[in-house]
Order: structure tokens, then sequence, then C-alpha cells
């Protein structure tokens, strides 16, 4: 049996976890899992709008190139998702034409 305890005292311990490469990959890994628990539970559920998480974090513990990075994957994860769910309708409706001001 792995022992996940022991695996990530030693990550920390050892300063892997500040690597950059290995970063970035974790924040590019929370768009891509909610993109697919998002498109595995359907319509009911929306996890578009967390998807901003990732390069929020990023820019919390990474370096600008790196959130760019991130920002590169969790936004064609975020048009998918809203793709999916059937929100990127742009036609416009009655109640959003106003009258012309005079």
């Amino acid at each position: 049996m792995i022992d996940v305890r022991a695996i990530t005292t030693r990550a920390l311990a050892s300063g892997a976890l500040r690597h950059p490469a290995i970063q970035v990959a974790a924040f590019c890994l929370l768009p891509l899992v909610l993109l697919l628990v998002d498109l595995v539970a359907g319509q009911d559920v929306r996890l578009g709008p967390l998807m901003v998480a990732g390069p929020t974090f990023a820019a919390i513990f990474c370096t600008p190139v790196c959130v760019l990075v991130v920002l590169a994957v969790a936004f064609p994860c975020a048009v998918t998702a809203a793709a999916a769910n059937q929100q990127t309708d742009t036609r416009r409706t009655s109640r959003s034409r106003s009258s012309p001001c005079r």
C-alpha cells in the first residue's frame, strides 16, 4: 500500500513542491479536473466559474510566466465548459434592447 502521508512529507521537506514546473502542473491540473467533473456531471452542475481559481492561485505562488501558462490552460477549459452547458448564447433578447436616448 502507498503511504501518501510519507510521500507528501518527503516532498515538502525536500522543497520539490517549490519547483516551478511542479507548481505549474498542479495549478494547470485544477481547471482540467473541474472541466472533467463539469462534463461528467451534466448541465445541473456548472463549475465553469470556478476555473478562474487556477490562475488566481498561480498568481499568488508563481511567476508571471507561470500564471500565463496556467491561464492558457484555464481559458479553453472555461470556454469548453460554457459550450457544454449551453451558456455561450450571444443572441439579444427583447429585454436587453433599449430605446435610443433622445
